[in-house]
């Protein structure tokens, strides 16, 4: 993930800016909409600051209580880096 600023509940990187308590993600003013559990697993990849966490790890925080495949993260994490930019996820 690109290095975040943190300024409350809202984060800058790059072009990107996330609200978090909006749940509103913007680039250069323009609000880019996001599918909820997309969304959900960009904020929790912002808040790690920068920490390595695993597949099980976000499923856990994304997915809380819901048992869900493998596949829900690894589409949710594609649909992030068409948004993003393919560089903006590194996967370990």
């Amino acid at each position: 993930m690109l290095p975040a600023q943190r300024d409350g509940e809202m984060f800058q990187f790059g072009d990107f800016s996330l609200d978090v308590a909006e749940r509103r993600l913007s680039r250069a003013g323009e609000v880019i909409p996001l599918m909820p559990k997309a969304f959900d697993l960009l904020v929790v990849l912002a808040t790690s600051n920068g920490k390595l966490l695993s597949k099980q790890e976000l499923m856990t925080r994304v997915w809380p209580d819901v048992a869900v495949e493998e596949s829900n993260l690894t589409n949710n994490i594609t649909l992030l880096r068409k948004t993003l930019g393919k560089d903006a996820i590194e996967t370990v």
